[in-house]
């Protein structure tokens, strides 16, 4: 009697465990990894019925409040049909890729401040109440201000460790003290080219400067301007092509905007070589949906941010040349930094013929959102429309219509 009961036992232990793995598999092969995203799943079944529309806001209200309700933006369903719907998703899938880990903004190391572009710094040595003390103490010309395309400025300066680094209308890029007003170097470009069209960055781990030009981005010494010949190709990245956006710095590697290659270029920073390269170009948009207008980087999710003017056609901005959609033209595009692939994107304008670029870099920051820190990236269009996505997945946050 007690073999049988053993034998019985280890069947139905047997069977149980079985059982599991074969409801984990399911589950798993259908992106359900846990619990929480299971009621999320039917509760949104349940909800979604027009036969039971009571249940929902009675018997299963607590199931509600563990999802989040954002809606679809980057799927092909959205893009394709212009159909929005609510998708409800658990907190886990979430926060728990959010490691809310923000950069020291005490210095100002790119166009837009950081790798976030959130134009903030929380230094308060200025504030309402001094601020009606402020007086001239140094200033600096910066040279002769004619029409000429090449003779304007289009950039922020950045600041690192007491120097002030910007470009004047003659060509130079120029290191300043900013105690005493001082020169500390001027290193000339030429005269036929542009500087820092839209931005320059400081590589605190390389102690340079990068400069974005027609002819590639160069590395210069912080300390005295001298082009740094230890990173890159002896001091430059891609020499062939034209860089207007402030580059993307980490410790190994360097992203870089190629204006009219239409491309996200991640470099090797020791060697300047290409890790991998995307292209924003497609069959309907041929010449490429230009990246201008910026981009920034978020570290915990590994993902860069880009956005994308108005697409060119076979003859400059011409529509008739372009047909469709133009797909990532005036688009905010997630691109993984591991591999070059997209995650996600938006299309703001569909086959733009009046210039609506998304034209200002991402903006990354955390809200609270239902009690939790929820990781965003804000963009604004030329359009005029104002658009907030949850950083990872490209959700939107708010109720959005497309109108063909």
């Amino acid at each position: 009697m007690r073999l049988f009961n053993k034998i019985y036992f280890f069947i139905l232990l047997f069977v149980l465990l079985t059982s599991l793995f074969a409801i984990d598999f399911f589950l798993k092969k259908r992106g359900i990894l846990s619990f929480y995203q299971l009621t999320c799943q039917i509760e949104q079944k349940v909800r979604e019925s027009q036969i039971t529309p009571f249940i929902i806001s009675n018997n299963l209200f607590f199931l509600r409040e563990r999802c989040i309700d954002v809606l679809t933006s980057y799927n092909s369903e959205t893009n394709n049909n212009s159909i929005s719907q609510n998708i409800f998703f658990t907190k886990d899938m979430i926060f728990t890729e959010l490691k809310k880990s923000f950069i020291d903004d005490s210095q100002w190391l790119r166009a837009g401040s950081d790798d976030y572009s959130n134009n903030y710094s929380s230094l308060n040595t200025i504030n309402k109440t001094n601020i009606k003390n402020l007086s001239n103490i140094w200033s600096y010309k910066l040279g002769e201000l004619d029409n000429s395309n090449l003779k304007n400025i289009e950039t922020s300066p950045v600041f690192y460790d007491g120097i002030l680094y910007f470009p004047d209308f003659e060509n130079n890029l120029i290191a300043l003290n900013i105690e005493n007003g001082k020169i500390l170097w001027k290193k000339k470009f030429p005269s036929n080219g542009f500087i820092a069209r839209r931005g320059l960055s400081i590589d605190s781990y390389s102690k340079s400067i990068l400069v974005p030009t027609n002819k590639g981005v160069f590395a210069l010494n912080l300390s005295n301007g001298a082009i740094n010949e230890a990173i890159g190709k002896k001091g430059v990245f891609g020499n062939s092509s034209s860089q207007l956006v402030s580059p993307i710095v980490d410790k190994e590697f360097i992203y870089f905007s190629e204006t009219l290659d239409s491309s996200l270029v991640k470099y090797q920073k020791n060697n300047g070589k290409i890790v991998w390269r995307k292209s924003f170009k497609t069959s309907s948009n041929f010449n490429g949906a230009l990246p201008w207008g910026g981009m920034s980087y978020d570290k915990d999710l590994n993902l860069i941010y880009i956005v994308t003017g108005n697409a060119k056609g076979k003859w400059d901005f011409l529509g008739t040349t372009r047909k469709g959609d133009n797909l990532f033209a005036n688009s905010i595009v997630a691109v993984n930094t591991e591999n070059g692939n997209i995650k996600w994107y938006f299309q703001d304008t569909k086959h733009d013929l009046w210039n609506h670029d998304v034209s200002f870099p991402p903006i990354i920051s955390n809200i609270k959102y239902k009690n939790q820190l929820l990781r965003i990236v804000s963009v604004v269009g030329k359009s005029g429309n104002v658009y907030i996505f949850e950083g990872s997945s490209g959700k939107r946050l708010f109720e959005y219509k497309q109108i063909d």
